[in-house]
């Protein structure tokens, strides 16, 4: 996929709520981290906390909602 055709993502606005569409974002993006790290033995283990950053970046929603979701 060419770099320039991908759209940055959107940060949640501070104080809005989570939705229930965001909270399943959050959740596939845990769950296809944690399958990469089960298919990749080889492959260095991520603490919870580089995981809620990661996330946090991909979804473009805060750390610490990541962190209470």
């Amino acid at each position: 996929m060419d770099a320039a055709a991908v759209s940055p993502s959107k940060k949640n606005p501070c104080g809005k709520f989570i939705g229930t569409g965001q909270r399943k974002i959050i959740v596939n993006l845990y769950k296809k981290i944690v399958k990469h790290q089960l298919e990749n033995p080889d492959s260095p283990r991520m603490t919870l906390r580089d995981m809620i950053v990661d996330i946090s970046k991909s979804s473009g929603i805060g750390q610490r909602s990541v962190q209470n979701i």
